[in-house]
């Protein structure tokens, strides 16, 4: 069994347990009425006494250490978070209540949850199954810190639930119309009507007043008399014993010097005062319990109301947790650097509003004066609510996981076919048959990457217990188990890596890479090709059974999957570890195990067993090549990436994880001797207490003993510590040097080329000058000859061209200018015309002065 299997069960066991010790209590009680022993008057008066005596001194003792103005102020985003919880849980009880008319106390019971025992006992549980880890991540410190700053929020939000409980829980139980008329009579505090306004309605007062200004002075001092008396009565209405005592640890709490002398263990008044209200605190829970399974039987019929039930159920395990995983998710995005950044704060922010109606309801109900039935209701709510939802992981089993599966859910033939037996498949329906083929290899690589089996997480265990475990009320015994192993552990090549699952004997006999083709072929091809239809002969006569074809593959197999994706996370890890040394390159099997057993597991809880480690090694050294192994010295070391020559296991080496190993074990011893000196401490500190000055001199000559051996100790672990640094200091200087001569090596090599000689490079730097000369030549070749031949006559050509479009220009302009003057002319004759006269010869004059307009000579 894996240690991850075995917290598991050890888990289980311990809740299971707390369940039974309930349940015991309740059956205490329920027959204590039974026969007679407690009656009606004994319930009443037992549930008094635990209201006014036992929860106070309970509360008391459980808020005062708690409520530091430090803790306040540190965490007042609790305080205000868990105010914002029972809002939220308020405004839901209000509408149920409006909408299913709901009884009474299921408001009380929507708006407070276990704040205390059920997030500690959750806290409690993560812890033993390391499933913390997962929280807090690999920067947010050690386990146990993270524990004890988890139950100190817890207790501060319990602290806000507590105080609410009490101060709002009676009112809401009430019955808000039997307390009006209540009132109407006499405060609630059982104070005189004196204290009340006298009434101004008076069949006597006279209408109209003859001194206004006295009538305006006397109405307001009443007035405030009566604010006064109604504010008044409401606080006294409002307190009770619990939330008095709730107040007081407060006030206790804030200052200094009462919460020292009351609650620091040692002092005078810690030992008897707080000491005795926490005996009277420690009653409470057991003797309600014990009532209400009394009220069980004495005020039984009433059966809760099925939809509050269900909705209340519902509010509590599935709006509001994620109603405060979203507003913790909105804070941390909105405002990341407000709230202290602390894993298990956003963890306890998150349960502030989960989990069942508290016991401490059922005092509220008898402060509220529920009805017999209604008392009775919140008796079973609170049965039904504690058994419902244990605060415990479930235990982790191979029913638990194929119950998931949808073949399991949907109970159709495919199941059936999956369990019959596959001999007779693999001819009839050859896809049917490879279908649960597939479905048994992932299926058990599943269940064993989980641990949920015996074998470990790389190593299937195939017995008995196996079969027995994938048994199923409907169709029986997985018949098709033993067939589908025989078919997954045969290669269906000459290379072994072509089976799914390899027997641990031959995968660890193996003496070459289970990636390479081995011999023995002829073998393979037999039980393939003879002794499969040889069993199934066997088998349709009768002569063999579905025994004997389950128990023919039992063994254990290696999971090829499960070893690849392992050995890939192990390289990774390694490879990012990082080291000064080679100290950090070095292990034994125990080291092994201990550094990467849970590493590789995907799942909370599973781990690496000793078959798992011996398969891994033997994998990572034969087929990937990282590690070398020496099992007699016991001794494992990570090779470096791209090493060229085949490393060993060097002496010093040996003596290198030798000497971890003692550090490792000095560490242990000094820590252990530390824990020693500290109980000796606090046992002598308790013995003078009770005046026995004889033990505390024995124990303190214990401590001074064990002082002087942590002495020796930690003097010891410096030693070592020191050698080692130099050891490995000087493994790396060697490797240093190594490097420096390998490149000198290769530097002299690389000088020694004929090549390099100073006759050849200067003969080869003369030939390439005479070669950059002969290029340079052609290159001015061929630009003479593409350059033009006659260069005069490109010039006479251009002046030609230029002359050219100088003309065209000046006739051009000439022709703008005529144009110019012939509209003009057209305008005056036109002008003439208009007036009536004709023109007398201006045109040939025009004409001729246009004939003698000198012709432009052409250049």
């Amino acid at each position: 069994m894996t240690g991850g299997a075995a917290t598991f069960r050890e888990t289980t066991a311990g809740s299971a347990e707390a369940s039974i010790a309930v349940l015991l209590v309740l059956s205490f009680g329920y027959y204590a009425q039974r026969i007679g022993w407690v009656n009606e008057a004994g319930e009443k008066q037992i549930s008094h006494l635990c209201v006014t005596v036992f929860l106070p001194a309970l509360l008391f003792t459980q808020i005062a250490p708690q409520a530091t103005p430090s803790n306040l102020l540190d965490y007042g985003i609790i305080i205000v978070l868990s105010i914002f919880a029972m809002f939220i849980s308020y405004l839901v009880a209000f509408i149920t209540r409006r909408t299913l008319e709901t009884p009474r106390w299921a408001q009380a019971a929507f708006v407070f949850n276990n704040a205390t025992s059920l997030p500690l006992l959750l806290l409690s549980s993560l812890e033993k199954t390391g499933t913390i880890r997962l929280i807090i991540g690999e920067h947010g410190g050690s386990v146990s810190d993270a524990i004890a700053r988890g139950r100190t929020y817890l207790l501060i939000a319990s602290l806000v639930g507590n105080i609410g409980r009490f101060a709002l829980g009676p009112e809401m139980m009430s019955n808000k119309n039997n307390i009006g008329n209540h009132r109407s009579i006499h405060s609630p505090g059982g104070l005189p009507d004196t204290l009340y306004a006298p009434s101004q309605d008076s069949e006597t007062s006279p209408l109209l007043s003859t001194r206004r200004i006295h009538t305006t002075n006397s109405n307001v001092w009443p007035a405030i008399k009566s604010a006064a008396g109604k504010s008044w009565s409401w606080i006294a209405g409002v307190l009770n014993p619990p939330l008095i005592a709730a107040l007081v640890a407060v006030f206790f709490g804030l200052i200094p010097p009462l919460r020292h002398g009351f609650f620091d263990k040692g002092t005078p008044l810690n030992a008897t005062i707080t000491q005795s209200i926490n005996y009277l605190g420690q009653l409470y829970t057991a003797l309600q319990i014990f009532v209400l399974g009394s009220k069980l039987r004495s005020k039984r019929g009433e059966k809760l109301p099925v939809a509050s039930t269900i909705v209340l159920f519902v509010h509590r395990f599935i709006i509001m947790p994620a109603i405060m995983i979203g507003v913790v998710y909105f804070l941390r995005s909105r405002w990341p650097s407000y709230i202290e950044r602390d894993p298990m704060l956003d963890f306890a922010l998150t349960m502030v509003g989960l989990g069942p109606p508290a016991i401490t309801l059922a005092a509220i109900s008898e402060m509220a004066k529920l009805e017999p039935h209604e008392d009775s209701q919140v008796a079973r709510m609170f049965l039904d609510h504690r058994f419902f939802l244990d605060p415990h992981p479930m235990s982790a089993s191979v029913s638990d996981y194929i119950s998931s599966l949808p073949e399991y859910r949907a109970g159709s033939q495919r199941l059936q076919s999956i369990y019959s037996d596959l001999a007779k498949q693999r001819l009839s329906n050859p896809a049917g048959y490879s279908a649960n083929v597939e479905w048994w290899r992932r299926t058990l690589s599943e269940v064993t990457s989980r641990g949920l089996q015996a074998g470990g997480i790389l190593v299937l265990r195939a017995d008995s217990l196996l079969v027995d475990e994938f048994r199923w009320e409907k169709v029986g015994r997985p018949l098709g188990v033993g067939y589908a192993l025989t078919s997954l552990s045969t290669p269906s090549t000459s290379c072994p890596a072509s089976a799914s699952f390899i027997s641990v004997k031959r995968f660890l006999d193996l003496p070459g890479s289970i990636y390479l083709s081995e011999s023995g072929i002829a073998y393979r091809v037999a039980s393939v090709v003879v002794g499969r239809p040889l069993w199934w002969a066997l088998q349709h006569a009768g002569l063999v059974g579905s025994d004997d074809v389950i128990s023919e593959t039992w063994g254990e197999f290696v999971i090829l999957a499960n070893v690849e994706a392992a050995a890939k996370a192990v390289i990774d890890a390694q490879r990012t570890k990082g080291g000064i040394g080679p100290a950090s390159a070095l292990y034994n099997f125990a080291s092994f195990r201990q550094t990467f057993g849970t590493l590789v597991g995907n799942y909370s809880g599973a781990a690496l067993s000793e078959t798992d480690v011996r398969v891994l090694v033997k994998h990572l050294e034969r087929d990937r090549g990282s590690v070398v192994v020496d099992r007699q010295a016991d001794v494992i070391k990570f090779i470096e990436e791209g090493a060229s020559d085949r490393e060993t296991i060097t002496t010093v080496d040996k003596g290198i994880l030798e000497m971890s190993v003692t550090v490792a074990k000095l560490q242990e011893q000094v820590d252990e001797i530390q824990k020693r000196i500290e109980e000796r401490a606090e046992k002598i500190n308790e013995l003078l207490r009770k005046k026995q000055k004889e033990l505390a001199l024995s124990m303190l000559r214990s401590r001074k003993e064990l002082e002087a051996l942590l002495k020796l100790r930690l003097g010891a672990l410096e030693t070592v510590q020191t050698t080692l640094m130099k050891i490995e200091t000087a493994a790396g200087d060697i490797a240093i040097m190594k490097a420096y001569e390998t490149s000198t090596d290769t530097l002299k090599q690389l000088l020694a080329d004929p090549r390099l000689q100073r006759e050849r490079i200067d003969q080869t730097m003369e030939n390439m000058a005479e070669a950059l000369a002969d290029h340079r030549e052609v290159e001015e070749a061929i630009a003479l000859g593409g350059a033009p031949t006659d260069l005069a006559e490109d010039e006479d050509l251009a002046r030609e061209l230029q002359q050219l479009v100088e003309q065209n220009e000046r006739e051009a302009k000439v022709a703008q200018q005529e144009e110019a003057e012939r509209r003009r002319e057209e305008k005056a004759i036109a002008d003439l015309e208009r007036l009536g006269l004709h023109p007398q010869g201006p045109v040939e004059a025009d004409d001729t002065k246009h004939a003698e307009r000198p012709t432009p000579i052409e250049a």
